[in-house]
């Protein structure tokens, strides 16, 4: 197989999160990364008496956490802003990003809904001279691949 040519640098993708599925929040311009997300089916095994090794079965798919990294700043309408106040009222959440950016035919994943797992909070530091980093993780049972009509 040849060298493929076909990709993509990581810095413009898009990312959006919803508290409905249905209105979307860009929050790209205030967000940093979506940390690479590991989903995991359930395995077993078993051993016999007679044999060397394990008998090996799938089952189900286990629900995956999507880590948003996102600058912290006061504004209404940005990131963090549009978080917390979901994060506060216990919202549903939504999350779907496009690594390629918002173009036709680009793929864009979507989760399904899901709820806030975790939280981070702004804090200052003396000893950094970047942006204040906060963020959230969610929880959802499944992500979707579509490609952008």
């Amino acid at each position: 197989m040849a060298q493929t040519t076909d990709i993509a640098g990581v810095t413009d993708g898009q990312v959006e999160i919803s508290t409905d599925g249905s209105t979307w929040t860009d929050i790209s311009g205030s967000t940093n990364k979506v940390e690479p997300v590991e989903q995991n089916r359930q395995t077993g095994d078993e051993y016999t008496l007679d044999g060397n090794y394990a008998l090996v079965t799938s089952g189900k798919t286990e629900p995956v956490d999507v880590k948003v990294q996102i600058v912290f700043t006061q504004t209404a309408g940005e990131a963090y802003a549009v978080a917390h106040a979901a994060w506060l009222n216990r919202d549903p959440i939504y999350v779907r990003w496009a690594p390629r950016g918002n173009a036709t035919g680009n793929k864009q994943y979507t989760t399904t809904k899901g709820v806030f797992k975790s939280f981070t909070w702004p804090t200052p530091m003396a000893s950094e001279a970047k942006p204040q980093m906060v963020g959230f993780t969610m929880r959802t049972p499944q992500i979707t691949e579509a490609a952008i009509s």
